[in-house]
């Protein structure tokens, strides 16, 4: 493999991603869940070297694995340098929906992929989940529903949970983790308020289960009387769908598929929202 890519492989984290992805198709395969000690510790970086090796389970790990990776690294001059990963903060966020908004260099087919690019933008601050998990969400994994105003007001409190539940999936499944989506009640720009691209969304595509509910009336509703919340159903229809969803063009113009956006497609717009935003360092999930 190294051979056949020399020159384009150039960290050796990237040796550590294939060891992954062949744990993760062993596993799948053979149904083989279980790696031994000594293995383990050969492919995480332990070297020849290393004055800590310790005994796993009464074994002394073999150093073969550690010196046949670091003879890799030496034969295809591969750098073990770590990459820098600059934090995005809340002032660029702001600054790449503003162009996101507002910039006419940054074209989309079609009006809710820019609803769906925001939100996502929104979502990986407030998760910091990788770009696998955070496309894939499905309108089921959302709940959303009206509370009482913690401040006393007769108007109640919108309140929208996401819970992702496809994660990271190298040493095993991972628990489902969930996210409040955070309303922004004195945001004078509604368009920085990240619910109100997931309602966008969901009126949009007509998930929302009461098909008579109308967006200016969501918030008229009143909670019942010794209830401590009302729950917004979205359509049993919509479901399995994915909130983030790809456009096609059809024989009726261009329409909304059923699949979800590529990973691709997110870091080459978001790539190109950074490059027109004029952010120094690369912009990805």
């Amino acid at each position: 493999m190294l051979s056949e890519r020399r020159g384009r492989i150039k960290k050796a984290r990237t040796v550590q991603t294939y060891w992954n992805t062949l744990s993760l198709v062993r596993q799948l395969e053979a149904g083989c869940f279980d790696v031994e000690p000594a293995v383990q510790v050969e492919m995480c970086g332990v070297r020849p070297s290393s004055p800590h090796l310790q005994r796993i389970d009464g074994i002394m790990p073999s150093l073969t694995g550690s010196q046949a990776r670091q003879n890799l690294i030496v034969e295809f001059n591969i750098t073990t340098a770590k990459e820098e990963k600059p934090i995005m903060r809340a002032d660029d966020e702001f600054d790449l929906l503003k162009t996101l908004w507002e910039s006419l260099d940054m074209g989309l087919q079609h009006d809710r992929l820019r609803v769906q690019l925001a939100l996502m933008i929104q979502l990986a601050g407030i998760t910091g989940n990788r770009p696998r998990a955070l496309r894939r969400p499905q309108y089921k994994d959302l709940k959303i529903a009206l509370q009482p105003d913690a401040a006393g007001g007769d108007r109640p409190r919108l309140v929208m949970k996401f819970t992702f539940e496809r994660t990271k999936r190298y040493l095993g499944a991972k628990d489902s983790n969930t996210f409040p989506v955070p309303d922004i009640p004195r945001e004078p720009c509604l368009l920085l308020c990240p619910q109100t691209m997931l309602l966008g969304l969901l009126f949009a595509g007509d998930a929302v289960a009461v098909p008579a509910l109308k967006p200016k009336e969501l918030f008229d509703l009143r909670i019942p009387a010794g209830k401590r919340e009302m729950v917004i159903l979205t359509a049993r229809s919509k479901a399995e769908l994915p909130l983030f969803r790809r456009v096609e063009h059809t024989t009726y113009g261009l329409t909304v598929a059923f699949e979800v956006v590529t990973e691709n497609w997110l870091h080459e717009r978001l790539q190109l929202l950074g490059q027109i935003t004029g952010v120094d360092a690369s912009v990805k999930p």
